[in-house]
């Protein structure tokens, strides 16, 4: 669990209770609370995943069900959320296999900065 090494070494530490959601091909989550880590009944209660349904009637998940956040955001299926994001500019979707959540999250940090003109020339 990503959770256990944020809490002991990293930007976790010092604090009683945690919660981390990772995203990469996958969705990971982790939950620390009174200095415990939550394991449940079947060692799943901290560990929500990617699989739980949060929009039923969109993408089909690599598990077979509907929606699953995993569906919805992880790297695995970003090039398909890309290239069905309207709002984005054609040559930006023309490249969407090209984008990892890094590349996304550097762009955004520097649309923060200065904007973004519509059309993006990549």
């Amino acid at each position: 669990m990503a959770v256990l090494g944020e809490w002991k070494y990293g930007a976790g530490r010092g604090y009683n209770n945690v919660v981390m959601m990772t995203i990469g091909t996958g969705i990971g989550t982790g939950v620390i609370i009174d200095g415990k880590v939550l394991y449940g009944e079947h060692f799943q209660a901290g560990s929500l995943r990617g699989h739980f349904v949060v929009d039923y009637k969109s993408r089909r998940c690599s598990c077979g069900n509907n929606g699953c956040v995993e569906a919805l955001s992880s790297s695995y299926f970003l090039p398909e959320i890309i290239w069905e994001d309207a709002t984005l500019s054609e040559n930006f979707r023309i490249r969407a296999d090209k984008y990892d959540f890094k590349e996304i999250f550097t762009l955004a940090a520097a649309e923060i900065q200065m904007p973004l003109p519509y059309e993006i020339n990549v």
